[in-house]
């Protein structure tokens, strides 16, 4: 299993992501199914859906990062203040994602990769382990 210094855990998002559809492919995807099955709750209702609102949000998040890495290295201005804001707002979302997957994981018992929730590190880089380690596990096994 991958893991970062301290040993914690941490599954590379480019190695995770390779194979995952171009993000616009995803949101069209994500927001025709939506459509479908809302179920008057607004999220997606099964666990594949749920999976892949997860990754999306996740990958939105980590092309964020990348970008305000490259372009605001120290700045401190309105520009990076928006910046830094935007990822807020991206966390929030992946927060939310991250969440209803792993509380239907829990519910049904039907995680896929190496570990469970349980066993990774506490708070989002241990929800993006887990994330990850999901995504891979289900492309692995399709050809979406």
């Amino acid at each position: 299993m991958p893991a970062n210094e301290s040993g914690a855990y941490r599954p590379d998002p480019e190695d995770v992501y390779v194979s995952a559809p171009p993000l616009a492919d995803e949101w069209a995807w994500l927001t025709e199914r939506l459509a479908e099955d809302i179920r008057g709750a607004g999220t997606p209702a099964d666990r594949i859906d749920l999976l892949r609102w997860a990754a999306l949000t996740d990958r939105e998040s980590v092309a964020q990062e990348e970008e305000e890495h490259t372009a605001f290295r120290g700045v401190h201005d309105e520009a990076a203040l928006a910046a830094a804001q935007a990822t807020s707002a991206a966390w929030g979302t992946f927060a939310e994602a991250a969440n209803a997957l792993m509380v239907h994981d829990q519910a049904h018992g039907t995680y896929s990769g190496p570990c469970t929730r349980d066993q990774l590190e506490l708070g989002w880089e241990g929800d993006r382990a887990y994330v990850r380690q999901e995504y891979k596990a289900w492309r692995s096994c399709t050809d979406v």
